[in-house]
């Protein structure tokens, strides 16, 4: 459970640095597309992260 929570938090990380340099693999979209779609992600994560905070 635990190690499951410094995934999540990892994967957020990851989503905040891919945001800041604007790296988004292979995936042809422009800049704005990209934006929702990391925001989308990142609010998925800090939902589930403090779901998951909160359950422990």
């Amino acid at each position: 459970m635990q190690s499951f929570c410094f995934f999540v938090a990892y994967l957020k990380v990851l989503l905040s640095v891919a945001k800041e340099v604007g790296v988004w693999g292979l995936v042809p979209t422009n800049n704005k597309t990209k934006k929702i779609i990391l925001t989308k992600y990142s609010y998925i994560l800090n939902k589930l992260l403090y779901a998951l905070l909160k359950y422990k």
